[in-house]
């Protein structure tokens, strides 16, 4: 028998197409249930407990309070300049680079896993970072880190060749 208009494959669950009507009818989803998405998935849970606390604390305080309510559809790149330059100029230059870097994260996130809900292209692809001022940090070992090491060692030799490569390198991680 033959289907009338309909090819195989594209029908669609009638409980997303009520989701996707929805997200029509209030003009998109909005960056704020974006990153709500974003901060339920698998990919988020997975991550190192300190990145799930720095991503937390910049939605919570940086991108939901300015942009959470607005479709993502709806903000051009000119826009999100304007936020990221709010935030250098309340004195927060880091932050900016930190919440711009998250933001487009979220937001390409959703672009790759999120198919169905037709997540528009982030307005500032290839932009770099909003404030071009911040250096790498030069980390070093403390004194008293390398006195525990050096107590380490003591017990387990096998350490010795691990603390030669933390001297040469100067690694902290």
């Amino acid at each position: 028998h033959k289907t009338k208009g309909l090819v195989k494959g594209d029908r669609v669950d009638p409980v997303i197409a009520k989701e996707q009507a929805e997200l029509r009818r209030r003009g998109g989803l909005t960056v704020g249930a974006l990153a709500d998405l974003y901060l339920a998935s698998e990919k988020f849970k997975a991550g190192r407990e300190a990145t799930r606390h720095q991503f937390g604390r910049i939605i919570a305080g940086e991108i939901k309070p300015a942009l959470g309510q607005r479709p993502l559809e709806s903000i051009p790149s000119a826009d999100l300049m304007d936020w990221a330059q709010g935030i250098i100029d309340r004195g927060a230059p880091v932050t900016a680079n930190q919440s711009f870097k998250i933001l487009r994260l979220v937001w390409n996130w959703g672009r790759k896993r999120l198919l169905r809900l037709n997540i528009p292209p982030f307005p500032l692809t290839g932009f770099g970072k909003p404030w071009d001022g911040e250096r790498p940090r030069k980390r070093h070992l403390s004194p008293k880190l390398i006195g525990q090491f050096v107590e380490a060692m003591g017990e387990e030799p096998r350490l010795t060749a691990v603390w030669w490569l933390l001297m040469l390198f100067n690694l902290t991680r």
